[in-house]
C-alpha cells in the first residue's frame, strides 16, 4: 500500500524544520512526499527523497496556470492531482507544514491501520 504526503507551504524557513522532524516517518519507500510551494518558483531547498513544486508547475494541468488557486492553502490541490496520477498511491493525506509529528506514534501507519480496518457500521433509520 503506497501513501502520498501532500504538504502545501509558503514558509520556506518552516519546510526546513518540518523535515528534520518528520524524516523518519516519510522518508520511505512506500510513501511519496510531495511538497507544494506557494511561489512563482522554489524558495526551499528540501530532501532529495521530496517532490518539490510550484506555481511554475501548474501549467502542467492548465497552460494559462489559472485552474490551481495560488496564495492560499488550494495549492494543495496540485499535490492531489500529482498523487492522483499515480496508480500506485492508494491514500492521500495532507499535512500542513506546521504539524508536528506525536513521538512514538506513526500517523501514515495509523491511518493506513484505521482505512484497512472492517468496521461494522449501524445505520439508524429514524424516520
Amino acid at each position: 500500500m503506497k501513501t502520498a504526503v501532500v504538504i502545501p507551504t509558503n514558509r520556506p524557513a518552516r519546510i526546513a524544520g518540518f523535515f528534520e522532524r518528520w524524516s523518519d516517518i516519510l522518508n520511505r519507500d512506500d510513501i511519496r512526499t510531495i511538497v507544494v510551494e506557494d511561489f512563482p518558483e522554489r524558495q526551499s531547498a528540501l530532501p532529495s527523497w521530496v517532490e518539490h513544486y510550484c506555481h511554475e508547475d501548474f501549467k502542467a494541468v492548465d497552460p494559462a496556470g489559472d485552474i490551481i488557486p495560488k496564495y492560499s492553502g488550494g495549492v494543495r490541490s496540485f499535490g492531489f492531482w500529482v498523487a492522483g496520477h499515480d496508480p500506485d498511491v492508494d491514500i492521500i493525506i495532507t499535512l500542513d507544514d506546521d504539524v508536528l509529528p506525536i513521538p512514538g506514534h506513526n500517523l501514515i501507519q495509523g491511518h493506513r491501520t484505521a482505512l484497512s480496518t472492517p468496521r461494522n457500521l449501524r445505520w439508524w433509520k429514524k424516520l
